[in-house]
């Protein structure tokens, strides 16, 4: 025999190394190699499969070629030329070369958290320097230090930039205050699921065997029960609660609790209903800049006023990196300490790039001080630039770059995106491109991989890392983007809300791993997950529809420059020339006014006041008034215009039947909320999401179809969608045509008519109107596409099948069920305040439906560790029918099932390596051992 076959490329016995063994491969397969392979000499060949890798890298000895391979026409970046006559200031990092670096512990012994002044237990210093946290920043001390801050007594406020180390100094403060008051706990808000996750890690670790100080004898303000758990474990117990996730440890037994906004809000509600709010000592709010939400801000804005109403002794600590008015905030949390920072670790670059020209950001005054329109001339000024003669023009409105026209791409925007990034790659860095839309996200990634190094100039360890990546995203049950076949093994990933949370877990770990080295991602990466680079690079200034906001490109641009990595960071915003109005005055745009959320055009001050008659917090006129005095709105809106607006809320919830005005035994009038009222609170909607609700329940008591179960998955589905495309509108149209009787009677009780569906296909949407019945008539059918999305799911439909059924992407499919989780945790509270038990035991089994995805015969099943939905029924249909089945068996009986689970077939052949066989059998140990775990207790039962 003259030459094997190694995933599908033949290599002749010439062209193998002199150390190749096939012997454990084929061990592995539990073949003896003759059986397969000619040779025994060591074979040490990382090779992905032919459409991705077309060459191997071997260092000592010559690299061998590839029958198969064939040279192609691939796009080639252009050059960057440096124009040495531009003129511009020095830049914070040319200062920074030449001014002392930060000073540390031995110029200032405040600069290390060990100092005495700090009070912190040296189990707690030994793990921050384990982290890697050996000093801190002098703006971090000085913020510490601020008066009465260290000891709790006041409220701090404080602004640092992105990558600045402002989460260090909440930390701090949180920490200290559970470690000096054993029975106080405390709350950390943070905006995104993902961010709570990573925080949620970064406590754990950092708490590790730090205990209390003292547990006081004192048992007078606190449960007996409380101090024995404190005895039994005075660790620091830290639990997350996010979305639908089930929390291993109570509130009661939890210490710091890291929170979305909404779960925060919760938790503070039931504190209030169970009046034990004095165990809380410390709220720390992240992203206090979200207070300016239009969706999510009214609930930060109402459990700080609920704090403030009361004068409990919590202390608040807010931070952002993108605050309009500190003062304003400051004199909101009870004239708070404020302190704002510009320092960052790693200075950061900033250039904006019309069409070919790179800027300085500091060149911007001078361009529109050349131009007499304006931003409106500006254009004429860029035009007027004749590269050729550069000297002619005036040195401050030169660009210091000039990326060459490419005769490859037609753009010159997305030209210099690609040149950019294939520049900071080529020099060994990492990039992050941020991108207006999932497709441009896709494009931009291929076009961007066509000029990096090919497979044949990457080393051996950047290519086996590589493929590592592509097996692992390969075997995601929930199927596989395409795109990356083309990308990752140039080192360039895609992140986008389309993806799913794995795709986009792996992606994350794989650029923060110098794995991949291009990260092309939509704006969501910026607020979500904490992913530093070299250079940033914005493509557009449109995220969307709409061009990004100030706050926005600041999280952007503060996500250029690695701590420890980089010495300095770079921002690029890349645009067409003809958008150059649109850009420079963001550029300049200052940040945005801070603004109540509880103010009556955003239907927020309704909510806070049905919340806070729920609690009983405030009942009378008086006290309500009080507590909105307490508020934002109390400084953003003049003094004389908040009475009317608080009876005009009022009136709004007692017309709509969430409160009720009564009088007490003294003839004293008070308001009392109705059973739809505290249905309302404890389902955490808002008044308007409490009325559709309520009348969808009553609909379905009234009248059920128990032959199908789309009306229950409706039940389930968000009020808010997003908008149907028009060619979803003809597969809604082309599914109900598949209806069968009971399926048109689910229709019939929602309100669902054909007949529009049939009229928003033809028109390629529903019709535009402003009236409310036309508008309710959209949302109907806009849950109504969800509710069959999810009996999709739920009939175990894999991912990705569902997102092709429905032309929707697998990430929003997934977001789709998690979302849809969350709300039928509150239907289902709606209905057990509402006492409709029936009811709630049929939405209850559902929901359980729902988080597993199949139906209720593989509910024990999917206890499992990777047995879920479709997976579990493929263990069913082979015999494994129960958690002790999978238990009992062997780990090479279930590695053939997870194979089969998998989208994209992978078939073990003689062209397989070790490495893939060794993660499919780790895989299904951990089936097994998870199995075991789960009916080891039951066995003992």
């Amino acid at each position: 025999m003259d030459s094997i076959s190694y995933f599908g490329f033949p290599f002749t016995l010439s062209q193998l190394p002199l150390d190749l063994d096939l012997n454990p491969v084929a061990a592995r397969l539990g073949k003896p190699h003759g059986g397969y392979f000619p040779s025994q000499r060591p074979l040490k060949i990382p090779l992905l499969r032919g459409d991705v890798v077309r060459q191997a890298h071997f260092q000592s000895y010559t690299r061998p070629t590839l029958a198969s391979e064939k040279v192609k026409n691939r796009l080639r970046a252009s050059d960057i030329i440096d124009v040495s006559q531009a003129k511009s200031r020095p830049s914070e990092y040319t200062q920074r070369i030449s001014l002392q670096s930060t000073p540390g512990p031995a110029q200032n012994p405040r600069l290390t958290l060990a100092h005495e002044c700090y009070g912190l237990p040296n189990a707690l210093i030994n793990n921050l320097e384990q982290l890697g946290i050996k000093s801190i920043y002098p703006w971090q001390s000085a913020c510490l230090q601020k008066l009465n801050v260290l000891s709790g007594e006041r409220n701090l406020v404080y602004e640092a930039p992105t990558g600045g180390g402002k989460s260090l100094v909440a930390d701090v403060l949180m920490i200290k205050r559970v470690l000096e008051h054993p029975t106080r706990k405390a709350i950390l808000v943070l905006p995104y699921i993902a961010t709570v996750q990573e925080k949620l890690m970064w406590l754990r670790r950092l708490l590790t065997g730090v205990s209390r100080n003292n547990v006081p004898d004192d048992s007078a303000s606190t449960s007996k029960r409380k101090y024995s758990t404190l005895l039994k474990n005075p660790n620091i117990q830290v639990t997350g609660f996010f979305g639908g996730a089930m929390a291993r440890a109570s509130w009661e037994d939890t210490d710091i609790a890291v929170c979305t906004i909404e779960k925060a809000n919760a938790l503070i509600n039931t504190m209030i209903l169970d009046e034990t709010l004095n165990n809380l000592g410390a709220l720390v709010m992240d992203e206090l800049h979200m207070v300016n939400d239009a969706h999510r801000g009214h609930f930060l804005e109402m459990m700080t006023t609920k704090l403030l109403c009361l004068k409990c002794e919590v202390q608040i600590i807010g931070l952002s990196a993108t605050f309009g008015d500190l003062d304003k905030l400051a004199q909101w949390l009870n004239k708070a300490v404020f302190y704002k920072t510009n320092y960052r670790p790693v200075p950061i670059q900033e250039y904006f790039v019309p069409g070919r020209y790179i800027y300085s950001r500091d060149s911007l005054p001078h361009l529109l001080k050349a131009s007499p329109g304006g931003t409106s001339s500006v254009n004429d000024v860029l035009n007027r630039l004749n590269e050729k003669d550069l000297e002619s023009h005036p040195a401050e409105i030169r660009p210091c770059r000039i990326v060459a026209k490419s005769q490859d791409i037609k753009y010159d925007a997305l030209n210099s995106v690609v040149s950019l990034a294939n520049e900071t790659v080529r020099q060994g860095y990492g990039v992050l491109v941020f991108c207006g839309s999932r497709k441009g996200a896709e494009r931009t990634a291929v076009a961007i991989s066509e000029v990096l190094p090919t497979s044949s100039d990457i080393s051996l360890e950047d290519l086996t890392a590589r493929r590592e990546l592509l097996e692992n995203l390969e075997g995601l049950t929930s199927g596989y983007e395409e795109t990356f076949d083309k990308t990752i093994v140039k080192g360039v990933g895609i992140h986008h809300a389309g993806l799913t949370h794995e795709e986009r877990n792996l992606i994350s770990e794989a650029f923060d791993n110098r794995a991949i080295r291009v990260v092309v991602a939509t704006a969501s990466l910026a607020a979500g997950v904490n992913l530093p680079a070299r250079r940033v690079i914005i493509y557009g200034a449109r995220m969307g529809r709409d061009f990004v906001g100030p706050a926005m490109l600041r999280q952007m641009q503060g996500r250029a420059g690695r701590k420890g990595k980089d010495e300095l960071g770079e921002s690029y915003i890349c645009f067409d020339m003809q958008d150059s109005k649109d850009v420079f005055p963001l550029l300049e745009a200052e940040l945005p006014s801070l603004l109540s959320s509880l103010a009556p055009e955003k239907d927020g001050l309704s909510r806070s006041l049905l919340e806070i008659v729920a609690t009983k917090l405030a009942q009378d006129k008086g006290t309500i008034q009080s507590y909105i005095n307490c508020s934002l709105l109390a400084i953003a809106t003049p003094q004389d215009t908040l009475p009317h607006q608080v009876d005009k809320a009022l009136q709004s919830l007692t017309s709509q039947g969430h409160i009720e005005e009564d009088d007490d035994m003294m003839g004293i009038s008070y308001f009392k909320a109705t059973q739809l009222g505290e249905a309302t609170v404890a389902a955490y909607l808002s008044p308007n999401e409490g009325l559709v609700v309520y009348q969808d329940c009553l609909r379905a008591l009234k009248s059920f179809a128990l032959d199908d179960e789309l009306q229950v998955w409706y039940l389930f589905t968000p009020l808010m969608s997003d908008s149907l495309s028009v060619e979803q509108w003809n597969v809604f149209l082309s599914e109900i045509d598949t209806f069968g009787e009971s399926g048109m009677r689910a229709m019939d009780n929602l309100g669902v008519k054909p007949t529009f569906i049939s009229r928003c296909a033809q028109i390629g949407g529903p019709p535009i109107s402003s009236s409310m019945t036309e508008t309710t008539l959209v949302r109907i059918h806009h849950r109504f596409y969800a509710a069959l999305q999810l009996r999709s799911i739920c009939s175990e439909m894999s991912l990705y099948k569902v997102a092709k059924k429905y032309h929707v992407e697998r990430g929003q499919v997934q977001d789709l069920a998690k979302n849809c989780h969350i709300f039928a945790y509150g239907v289902v509270k709606f209905c057990e305040k509402m006492g409709w038990p029936m009811l709630q035991a049929v939405l209850e089994h559902m929901s359980h439906r729902l988080i597993t995805g199949s139906k209720a015969d593989l509910f024990d099943l999917c206890q499992i560790a990777y047995v879920k939905s479709m997976t579990a029924r493929i263990f069913w249909e082979h015999g494994f029918k129960t958690v002790r089945h999978v238990a009992n068996a062997d780990p090479q009986d279930v590695m053939p099932l997870l194979l089969q689970a998998q989208p994209r077939k992978m078939k073990l052949k003689p062209g397989d390596d070790e490495r893939r066989l060794m993660k499919l059998e780790a895989k299904a140990e951990i089936v097994v051992s998870d199995a075991n775990r789960i009916w080891g207790p039951l066995l003992i039962l």
